[in-house]
């Protein structure tokens, strides 16, 4: 050991290879060490005066007192690697910093161990570190210019929907005049009211297209309020009933006096959109059968089943990704585009819920749960 350290019999550490140093364990001053610290640490950083002027810090920059202190708390080690320069050469020392009892007071150990491969370490940690921050800048840049680009996309198809609206509801309001004129038996009223059909599909495909628009650009913040979840569920089914009758799908609709903390209008039409799908890729003669049940005083969970098995088991984890067809809706050429269900999920979460599916336990078909807040 140094001659500051004559009064303990410690001098076998001077005959090792390891940097060895005990400092105090409140102020972290160096109190002993032995020679090959001395030349290691203390020459190298300048401190060849006194020892009790050193400190632990001081001397090891990269040591971060903080996690010293929670890892010496938790009685784990703390590693620190330090890089010494002695006669013009790199020296990088790996520290190992532990809690010791000596004489029942507590000190702290340190020591360190030359580790001359830390230098290659280092330098190929710099070289693809380089290569790293090179990548993120041209992965930031096509990320912008994709980014620009959708942006272009959004804005004209945004304007596209502004554009098509117009049209479409004079379309459809003159239409409608010509309903009332029309006698019921005349083939020119079932001509209209083909156009009356296709027209208001049309005027709803636009209406999603604008809302998925809206939500691809910024987040839509919904004012929610109390809503009556029988009241969304009556309008949902009135409005989709004529296309069950036509379809001879049977919608089996509870009774309920839930109050739900949602947007009374996005809410029915994710009611529309679930029972439409339920009624799109049934089987005639089949059934959507729709449940309420309240899991807590805080949550209710509406579900939505169907029993004819059209959706394959691969194809469920995509019915939310936008413009995703399935193979049944491809086959059979059922009209839409795919962005339905991704409006509706988006919605649920806006409005602090959540909208998934999953394949009933029989396989018969599928089932979509809707989570919402409950009121009461």
């Amino acid at each position: 050991m140094s001659r500051h350290t004559q009064h303990l019999d410690v001098k076998l550490f001077d005959h090792l290879d390891t940097s060895i140093a005990i400092a105090c364990r409140t102020t972290l001053n160096i109190l002993q060490y032995n020679e090959k610290f001395h030349e290691r640490v203390l020459s190298s950083t300048g401190i060849d005066g006194e020892y009790n002027c050193a400190n632990l810090a001081t001397l090891l920059p990269s040591l971060k007192p903080q996690m010293l202190e929670r890892a010496l708390a938790r009685k784990s080690k703390y590693r620190v690697t330090q890089i010494f320069t002695s006669r013009s050469i790199q020296c990088p020392v790996d520290f190992i910093i532990n809690e010791s009892t000596i004489n029942n007071q507590k000190y702290i150990l340190v020591q360190g161990i030359d580790n001359p491969q830390s230098l290659e370490i280092q330098k190929m940690i710099e070289s693809y570190d380089s290569v790293f921050k090179a990548q993120t800048q041209e992965l930031n840049q096509a990320k912008e210019k994709s980014q620009q680009a959708s942006e272009v996309k959004s804005q004209f198809l945004s304007r596209m929907s502004h554009e098509l609206r117009t049209p479409m509801n004079a379309i459809l309001g003159f239409a409608q005049l010509q309903a009332i004129q029309l006698n019921e038996e005349s083939e020119l009223k079932q001509n209209n009211e083909h156009i009356l059909k296709a027209g208001f599909d049309l005027l709803e495909l636009i209406e999603k297209m604008f809302d998925f628009v809206e939500t691809e650009q910024h987040e839509e913040k919904l004012e929610l309020s109390e809503v009556s979840l029988q009241h969304c569920l009556n309008d949902a089914v009135t409005h989709c009933l004529k296309q069950s009758q036509t379809d001879n799908i049977t919608i089996n609709s509870p009774s309920t006096n839930l109050i739900v903390k949602a947007h009374g209008e996005k809410l029915t039409n994710i009611f529309k959109e679930l029972i439409n799908n339920g009624i799109k890729f049934n089987n005639p003669g089949g059934y959507i059968n729709i449940n309420v049940f309240k899991i807590d005083d805080s949550e209710v969970e509406i579900s939505f089943s169907d029993g004819c098995g059209n959706i394959n088991d691969d194809e469920i984890d995509k019915l939310f990704t936008p413009f995703f067809r399935s193979s049944y809706a491809q086959a059979n050429e059922i009209p839409g585009i795919g962005i339905g269900l991704v409006l509706s999920q988006r919605v649920a979460e806006q409005m602090h819920g959540q909208l998934d599916c999953i394949k009933n336990r029989d396989r018969s078909g599928v089932t979509f749960y809707l989570h919402l807040p409950c009121v009461k």
